[in-house]
């Protein structure tokens, strides 16, 4: 089972992405987030696999958080 964060600033296309991940047995969505800070605020408790981000969101944009992502968790 492949565990996927999703992060975008619009709830529908979270909420889509997230609708057809889960229609495969292979994937798991283990959270959906709006912004940067909330992805880091979500892998500790979810440690997902992989991560879809958006790169324009409010807070902290997506490219900021890969950053401080693969710093922490290379």
């Amino acid at each position: 089972m492949i565990k996927i964060l999703i992060a975008d600033d619009q709830q529908l296309i979270r909420d889509s992405i997230k609708i057809i991940l889960e229609s495969n047995s292979d994937f798991t969505v283990t959270d959906t987030v709006g912004n940067g800070k909330e992805v880091l605020d979500s892998i500790p408790k979810n440690k997902p696999d992989i991560i879809l981000m958006d790169v324009r969101m409010p807070v902290m944009d997506g490219t900021v958080c890969t950053k401080y992502v693969k710093e922490k968790y290379p």
